[in-house]
């Protein structure tokens, strides 16, 4: 009836101390795709939980491709794609899928609460947009739709993915009688090369969806919100914010020069890791 999936990078812990429960249960099909982890992560995961099906990849391939990885495996009606810091039980799923099953709102996409703002005992909510953390599809809605789109490496994806559900003319169903904790952040262990990624990322992504879809507007300009960076970037006191402003900056300028986040081989892009 359900599918689980989980993208891993550098996350075997995390599972471990969110997860283990739900894993250990073998309950639902569980497909997790390691996204080329530094940590032994995959071989971790697969000693740990045998009936769970690890997808181990050469390399990072992004959040929104190995999810699509994942979800082209699917052969049951409904798929659930977890971050790996949500501390979701067996007991959690099995009270949502029967909830969704039993109420028919006839949503291409539900979403538990995943912060505590949105655990508001109102029932089910319709809603424009998601957090990506808990996502859980039925797959026949989804067809013409497709999932996420692989020009996207990180960020942004799951806003995309909402704003094209809705433009099939389909649902977005909050659950607002459902939460599932959310250890905001703790996908994988901080790193500084991971933060410059990220940030870079979040620059580069920002822009290609503003520009997708016609809303590179006002403050969505291009060149408006790199001038924002940049002012941010020599105004703030804190040198980690100052950073940050920088790289993000320094994706707004690749995606200005039609540079994309993939290199022509399907490998994310690196090369400005080193940029000053």
């Amino acid at each position: 009836m359900l599918t689980l999936i989980i993208v891993s990078y550098n996350s075997a812990n995390t599972l471990v101390e969110c997860m283990d429960e739900l894993l250990q249960s073998a309950q639902f099909r569980t497909i997790i795709v390691d996204n080329n982890s530094t940590d032994g992560s995959a071989e971790t995961l697969q000693s740990r939980y045998p009936k769970a099906e690890v997808i181990p990849l050469d390399t990072n391939i992004g959040y929104g491709r190995a999810a699509n990885m994942g979800l082209k495996k699917v052969d049951t009606p409904y798929a659930f794609l977890l971050n790996p810091d949500l501390c979701a039980r067996p007991s959690d799923i099995t009270k949502l899928l029967e909830w969704i099953c039993q109420n028919k709102h006839g949503a291409a996409l539900y979403a538990p609460a995943v912060k505590k703002s949105d655990f508001l005992h109102g029932g089910p909510i319709e809603r424009e947009w998601v957090i990506g953390a808990a996502m859980l599809f039925e797959m026949e809605r989804m067809k013409h739709i497709g999932f996420f789109d692989e020009n996207i490496f990180l960020f942004y994806e799951e806003k995309d993915l909402c704003l094209r559900i809705q433009q099939g003319n389909e649902k977005i169903i909050l659950c607002s009688d459902f939460y599932i904790h959310h250890i905001k952040g703790q996908c994988c262990p901080p790193d500084e090369h991971i933060r410059f990624i990220k940030n870079w990322h979040v620059g580069w992504s920002s822009m290609y969806y503003f520009t997708k879809h016609g809303i590179a507007t006002g403050n969505h300009k291009p060149k408006r919100l790199l001038r924002k960076y940049l002012s941010k970037r020599c105004t703030s006191l804190d040198p980690a914010k100052r950073e940050k402003f920088r790289v993000r900056s320094c994706g707004i300028r690749a995606f200005l020069r039609n540079e994309k986040a993939f290199n022509q081989d399907g490998t994310p892009k690196t090369d400005f890791i080193d940029l000053k």
